[in-house]
């Protein structure tokens, strides 16, 4: 069993106890899921899409509208990407910290340190801190 795994050979089987969490949550839980599953997708494409600009041809006679038509495409998905995560943050909040699973709170502690390391306004450096306070 010495095979090297690759991004497309892994698969996440999540199974939650979902007798303790409350239908509301459950239904929420399941919309993150969803999105986090619909983000990692266009990252997915995204590296795809990156790969295909590296390996266009200049020589082509339609090499600038492919070029174009993949630039586009980057956009589109990292908007998609963007929406997706701030979407979730809110899905996050609102099903709060005692709801999310140890993988689940990893991932925002992930997000909330990158936020903390981008931003420089000292009230948004406050705020971060304290939430990332909170999941650890």
């Amino acid at each position: 069993m010495n095979k090297k795994i690759y991004n497309e050979d892994l698969t996440l089987n999540l199974i939650l106890n979902s007798e303790k969490v409350q239908p509301a949550s459950r239904k929420l839980l399941t919309q993150l899921y969803e999105l986090d599953q619909a983000t990692r997708k266009l990252q997915l494409r995204n590296a795809e899409l990156l790969m295909q600009k590296r390996q266009l041809n200049k020589a082509d006679a339609d090499y600038a509208n492919k070029l174009k038509g993949i630039e586009r495409e980057i956009r589109r998905n990292e908007k998609a990407i963007n929406a997706n995560q701030q979407a979730m943050m809110a899905l996050r909040k609102e099903i709060g910290l005692a709801g999310l699973t140890i993988n689940q709170l990893r991932t925002h502690l992930k997000v909330l340190q990158t936020m903390l390391n981008n931003t420089t306004d000292p009230k948004l450096l406050k705020q971060l801190r304290k939430n990332i306070d909170e999941v650890s």
